[in-house]
């Protein structure tokens, strides 16, 4: 297969995970497919042995793997999505799977059945699947074993969470705006501009783990701070005017009801700590 053109692009973006590309990679390496990939690896400048191990697998397997090892950190020069700016360009798949490089999959078969379940629905723009939630030790903290296939039309899929590291979808053109290119969550951002291309579904399988620790980009927030930048996020995306009024129309609503959550937090909050007073004074 190493002289066709891949069918998937497997993209993967790391900084300083030298503690866990391993797993990333092997999780690539174990798929059983009847078509070729290819895997596409950005390092964004570790200062740890991220890239030396990159370097030890792409000599390995130098015709499965693309890399793009800066010298300079890209992400603090505020230019936005590394995905957007420095992968996608790269990817010559009809299909593109992400994955970073301190999450992992576990289904060798992923890919297989993500690609089969595409080929069989032209009007699905992207699908995804279950993923467990564990610890830097890959102690399970969350599993997820739902069996159920669940569709969403294109207007559905901005209210709903979808995993990166579980997505599979169309390598078409995503209208980036310098804006969008630049917002905290691009999970978010990435679906929505799918979303204009068609619909999406969560297969019925558990295909991945997400690891939770200490350096991970989400873990280093707190509650607040990610739902006020979830909610920055949308309204980027309402302003970017790119999306029909339909679509336009859901993101409201799911800001309203972000803001709504992150309000009745802080009263909880406030009213825990009032109590805590009474209780020690």
């Amino acid at each position: 297969m190493e002289d066709k053109e891949p069918l998937v692009s497997i993209c993967c973006i790391t900084y300083n995970h030298e503690d866990f590309i391993r797993d990333a990679i092997e999780g690539f390496l174990m798929q059983k497919t009847s078509f070729p990939i290819e895997i596409i690896i950005h390092d964004d400048a570790s200062t740890d042995n991220t890239a030396n191990i990159i370097e030890e697998y792409a000599n390995k397997y130098p015709d499965l793997f693309v890399t793009i090892l800066q010298s300079e950190n890209q992400w603090s020069k505020g230019g936005g999505s590394i995905y957007a700016r420095f992968v996608y360009p790269r990817a010559r798949g009809k299909y593109i799977a992400i994955c970073e490089g301190d999450d992992y999959w576990t289904d060798p078969l992923k890919l297989q059945k993500q690609v089969d379940f595409l080929n069989d629905h032209r009007d699905i723009s992207f699908c995804s699947h279950n993923v467990n939630k564990v610890d830097q030790n890959k102690n399970t903290i969350k599993e997820n074993n739902s069996k159920m296939t669940n569709y969403f039309k294109p207007k559905e899929v901005v209210n709903n969470h979808f995993p990166t590291l579980s997505l599979l979808f169309r390598n078409q053109k995503l209208e980036y705006t310098p804006e969008l290119l630049k917002v905290f969550n691009g999970d978010a951002v990435l679906t929505a501009l799918l979303s204009l291309h068609g619909g999406a579904a969560n297969l019925g399988f558990t295909g991945a783990c997400y690891r939770v620790h200490s350096e991970g980009i989400y873990s280093r927030q707190t509650y607040l701070e990610n739902y006020f930048k979830s909610v920055y996020t949308r309204e980027k995306l309402i302003s970017s005017g790119i999306f029909p009024e339909e679509i336009s129309n859901e993101i409201k609503q799911n800001i309203r009801t972000r803001k709504y959550k992150a309000i009745k937090y802080c009263l909880k909050r406030v009213r825990i700590i009032s109590l805590l007073r009474v209780v020690f004074r």
